[in-house]
């Protein structure tokens, strides 16, 4: 997911509890940025993410 989508998600409603991305740097900006927190690995993003429902 892009800064973008994530960014997107976020100012919809939605929680972005982790991220993943190659560069070090640009995830942890995007962490400061939306609450995130980011990983080291995407396998970690994926076994934490959880489909919820906005209210």
């Amino acid at each position: 997911m892009g800064r973008n989508m994530a960014h997107c998600l976020k100012d919809k409603g939605y929680t972005v509890t982790a991220l993943f991305d190659i560069n070090d740097t640009v995830a942890n900006e995007l962490d400061a940025e939306i609450g995130a927190t980011s990983l080291a690995k995407p396998e970690p993003t994926r076994a934490s993410s959880k489909p919820t429902q906005k209210t």
